[in-house]
């Protein structure tokens, strides 16, 4: 535990900016099936945005919207995966390269890409689009229902005796 000093503004900000620098923001490179190429000399990109979700058949796709372009960010998949899905509510950082010619989910795709969760709320950061003819997830490995890839296996139960009197049997029409 520490104490910080009030009385000296100086010192406070300073407290606070090395504790700001202590926390760490959400941070992921995105994952998919596709096998993009090596692209250390495609255009850097930053930007920050608010996180758009893509409803497709399958899984949801995510993307981030700069100067009038879409660009993809990734799709939701199981815990097991490396790219987890920003918040909505909250702008994102986006950083990467663009990878010239490549497009899914109907957005241009940057690779690698970095997205950071900034803290502030952004309430106006809330769109999720519907499924539309055309728009199509990438490849990936998410079936139906929740998963446990990457999870140590679960201790089975067995269900809870049935239960016992004093109760009346009955039939409810």
């Amino acid at each position: 535990m520490f104490t910080i000093n009030k009385s000296n503004p100086s010192l406070l900000l300073l407290s606070l900016l090395a504790l700001a620098l202590c926390i760490p923001l959400h941070a992921a490179e995105s994952e998919a099936l596709v096998d993009f190429p090596d692209n250390n000399d495609g255009e850097p990109i930053s930007f920050v945005s608010c996180p758009i979700v893509q409803d497709t058949y399958s899984v949801p796709c995510w993307f981030g919207t700069f100067e009038g372009q879409n660009y993809y960010l990734g799709i939701t998949q199981d815990i097991g995966s490396s790219f987890h899905p920003p918040q909505l509510k909250h702008k994102v950082l986006v950083e990467g390269r663009i990878l010239a010619g490549e497009s899914l989910c109907g957005a241009q795709v940057i690779h690698p890409v970095k997205i950071s969760v900034l803290p502030e709320l952004s309430p106006e950061c809330n769109t999720i689009l519907p499924q539309m003819t055309g728009i199509e997830p990438p490849p990936h490995v998410r079936g139906p229902g929740p998963s446990d890839r990457g999870l140590e296996p679960r201790e089975r139960r067995e269900p809870p005796p049935a239960s016992t009197p004093p109760f009346q049997t009955r039939t409810f029409t």
